[in-house]
């Protein structure tokens, strides 16, 4: 019984709501939509769609 005391003291913390705050990491130069990550032999493979910059509709150059 004393051993789940301490478990519980640290259960309000760790299910207590915080503000979650992301920006995007690997690709900052073009904005990229619905990310499909591949992991091959070891390696993460990102595979995402694209919009050109200061477009208002869906414009993709190539």
């Amino acid at each position: 019984m004393m051993g789940l005391l301490p478990a519980f003291a640290v259960l309000p913390a760790a299910v207590q709501p915080t503000a979650a705050r992301a920006d995007n990491p690997i690709v900052r130069h073009v904005y990229t939509a619905d990310p499909a990550p591949l992991v091959y032999h070891g390696r993460v493979y990102l595979y995402t769609g694209h919009d050109e910059d200061g477009s208002a509709y869906f414009t993709m150059k190539d």
